[in-house]
């Protein structure tokens, strides 16, 4: 076989080492990380490491293969997938050597020809697996489209990319059918994904943009327009204020600056004239940081754990959001009469998968029940008021009141900007639960045009459309003022 030859950068070695680090097991050789996650800024050379590492290892070693995962597949396939066929085409990088005019157009095309790293593969269009033509080994693009299929397939190695719409479940199905998980993402916001990071068999890589050598500058120079003043060296090192350095006298630099402090903070002062500096998308883009999402509906809710909860003594109030193909949400609330609700997460499942082991439905009442809701008039629950059953003029909260004895009503549905106004003015505590924090983290304004059109983007608002039907009751049951 030909010398095979590709470019990497640090973020490659790194990860390359840690797949391959081995201890002697129960079975012989095992893998030392069972998770390698690679966390980041956009541009960092995760994706394309991720290439190299598994162009390599699948070469090397017989008996193996490897699956990419995204959420669905056409974003696997569409995304991932066609950059995995422009790094094959280009492994030297010789089309930035060609722009920077280090090589010919003649000497490019002889370059490309040669080194093109999809000679090696039998490529499938239909079920879009590469298959290695000396040994077998595969690689396959796919999606959880169908969970089910996902989680029972096995393989060496498995790559979860960008992995917002993962379940903690999910993962662990496919921690059971892979000996390592690459796992690689921005982190935009809380994830399992942190419970995992305690392990010791978990190793996190972290790296930017200014780790990738390869970078285009008009990328480099995109994910730069968004640093504001704050966040220039200047300012982080405490040598200017934040409006020192935004009115600096850069020509006569009275405190010393360094030629990059100077040009930096000229850089950051111009994003700021023009309007492009953004706290968040720097800190998530460019340093690859967590930051709240800037169009999120609420902030600063706080984690609690199911006992502290329990041990407010206080009654459990509840609200209810129907749905029969999503889930249908039940949250506990209590308040204790000084601007802080505490809320418990528990029900999460639509009704149409509320069967038994033979599939026979099982009413709503019974999941409620086994979730904490008492018979009687002991509490109060308000419910979404769109509570007609599928394909019937049936009233779901009329049912579960006459027969099951809930004490449940239809919320006195308020409109999206007074309920904000009113929780945005509390603070709120939650039992922690992953579809809970999933949903509280990405709660978004709706927005068209860059104009906000006063309501949430709707999906995954079930938990918080019941935290919301449930605390409007008790404000107006207690007579809350704020």
């Amino acid at each position: 076989m030909n010398q095979i030859n590709f470019k990497a950068s640090i973020v490659f070695h790194d990860v390359w080492e840690k797949v391959n680090a081995k201890t002697e097991g129960k079975e012989g050789l095992e893998h030392i990380y069972k998770l390698i996650i690679e966390e980041g800024s956009s541009r960092s050379t995760k994706t394309w490491s991720n290439f190299q590492v598994l162009f390599l290892y699948l070469y090397e070693n017989p008996i193996s293969s490897a699956t990419v995962l995204r959420d669905t597949q056409k974003s696997c396939r569409e995304i991932v997938e066609k950059d995995w066929k422009d790094w094959l085409k280009d492994p030297m990088v010789r089309k930035k050597q060609l722009e920077k005019g280090e090589i010919t157009l003649q000497e490019f095309d002889k370059f490309i020809k040669a080194e093109n790293l999809a000679q090696y593969f039998v490529e499938n269009k239909t079920n879009h697996t590469w298959t290695f033509k000396h040994n077998g080994n595969f690689l396959r693009f796919t999606g959880l489209d169908d969970e089910d299929d996902a989680m029972g397939m096995t393989q060496t190695i498995c790559w979860i990319n960008e992995p917002y719409n993962f379940s903690h479940e999910v993962y662990r199905q496919l921690a059971q059918r892979s000996k390592v998980i690459l796992f690689d993402w921005n982190p935009k916001q809380n994830h399992w994904i942190e419970k995992e990071k305690l392990k010791e068999s978990t190793y996190v890589n972290y790296s930017t943009f200014r780790d990738n050598p390869f970078l285009s500058s008009e990328s480099r120079n995109q994910l730069y327009s968004y640093q504001p003043v704050k966040y220039s060296e200047a300012v982080v090192n405490k040598i200017l204020t934040e409006p020192e350095a935004l009115n600096y006298n850069l020509e006569e630099n009275q405190k010393d600056l360094t030629e990059n402090q100077i040009k930096e903070l000229k850089r950051c002062i111009y994003n700021e004239k023009v309007k492009s500096a953004s706290e968040y998308h720097w800190l998530v883009y460019g340093l690859g940081l967590k930051s709240e999402k800037p169009n999120k509906i609420y902030n600063g809710w706080k984690p609690i754990t199911l006992e502290e909860y329990n041990s407010i003594d206080e009654r459990e109030y509840f609200g209810l959001d129907y749905g029969w193909a999503k889930p249908t949400a039940l949250v506990g609330i209590k308040y204790d009469g000084d601007r802080s609700f505490y809320v418990r997460p528990a029900l999460y499942k639509p009704m149409n998968e509320m069967k038994d082991s033979s599939g026979v439905q099982i009413p709503l009442g019974e999941f409620l029940l086994a979730a904490g809701y008492p018979v009687g008039a002991v509490t109060y629950g308000w419910a979404d008021s769109s509570d007609k059953e599928a394909g019937t003029e049936v009233s779901l909260t009329n049912d579960l009141r006459t027969i099951y004895g809930l004490n449940i009503v239809p919320t006195n549905k308020p409109t999206y900007k007074a309920r904000w106004q009113f929780f945005t003015n509390m603070k709120v505590y939650y039992v922690y639960d992953e579809e809970f924090e999933f949903e509280y983290d990405n709660y978004e304004l709706e927005y068209i045009n860059d104009t906000p059109t006063g309501k949430p983007i709707k999906k995954n608002d079930h938990y918080m459309n019941a935290f919301e039907y449930g605390g409007w009751g008790v404000k107006e049951y207690l007579n809350i003022i704020v």
